[in-house]
């Protein structure tokens, strides 16, 4: 399993051609970093991601925010959900997270809503990197991405709950909470 991370356009794009697809093997990236920049000041701005069509072919996954996109749709909820849909006709799957609306999964032409758990939020730092993990551990070990994004749905409810690290649950705790929530 590889996944790509980017911090701010640090990552080449060509990186992702060295890891060839292949049988057990998931190439998966975040693409954050390749949506924004810093100027000469230090302040952080978004940036189209040029390299999205060519590299999106080359994955299995793309996880990212439904609100990394909106800076390039004007603010509006439609424009970035047709531009994950785009994107979505390029990659085998790709998932967006939508803090307390949940999860999207695009799979094969076809969208799949998922609802987030309901719990108060103290600190949501963090909870991206926590839902990739865990959905792209949950699609390791079973090969279902539906329900990939639900284990995911839930270890991010945990991991928003306490500051920083503190909310990282163990596997006894999501297991228990999937099982108390829709």
């Amino acid at each position: 399993m590889v996944l790509l991370g980017s911090l701010v356009q640090e990552l080449n794009p060509d990186l992702v051609a060295l890891f060839p697809r292949r049988e057990g093997a998931i190439i998966a990236a975040t693409p954050q970093g390749w949506l924004r920049r810093w100027d000469d000041d230090g302040r952080v701005w978004p940036t189209p991601w040029q390299e999205a069509e060519r590299v999106l072919p080359l994955l299995d996954v793309l996880i990212l925010s439904h609100d990394d996109l909106l800076p390039f749709a004007d603010g509006s909820r439609s424009e970035a959900d047709a531009m994950l849909t785009r994107w979505s006709m390029h990659v085998p799957l790709l998932v967006a997270t939508d803090g307390r609306h949940g999860a999207t999964l695009f799979r094969n032409g076809t969208t799949k809503r998922f609802p987030a758990y309901q719990v108060q939020e103290v600190d949501p730092t963090g909870a991206g990197d926590v839902f990739a993990a865990a959905f792209l551990t949950y699609l390791h070990w079973h090969g279902d991405p539906e329900q990939a994004v639900i284990f995911a749905n839930c270890v991010a409810s945990f991991s928003i709950e306490k500051e920083g690290v503190k909310g990282i649950p163990s596997v006894e705790m999501v297991m228990e909470r999937m099982r108390t929530q829709p």
